[in-house]
């Protein structure tokens, strides 16, 4: 945690953005605890422990699946589905 925070305010980012894992942690919560606006992509349909805690400190958490009020409240989701890479598209 205390390397997390001197890198937070070393590199002093514009935006912090965490996918869940322990590897995004700690870096998340120092960012979102030092005042730099955060937020968490979660890709599954059933969160890790991880972004469940952190969920009380981000401003935002972008789901893909419907229904996942349940684990993070309305007032901080919303629904952008799993990004996919465009490549997928071209025909």
């Amino acid at each position: 945690m205390l390397k997390a925070r001197k890198i937070i305010k070393q590199f002093k980012p514009d935006l912090a953005i965490g996918t869940g894992g322990y590897a995004s942690g700690p870096l998340l919560f120092a960012a979102a605890n030092n005042g730099v606006p955060s937020l968490i992509q979660e890709q599954n349909s059933y969160p890790g422990i991880t972004n469940k805690i952190l969920a009380k400190y981000v401003q935002k958490v972008c789901v893909a699946y419907d229904n996942m009020e349940r684990f993070f409240g309305n007032e901080k989701l919303i629904i952008t589905g799993n990004p996919i890479r465009d490549r997928y598209f071209k025909f």
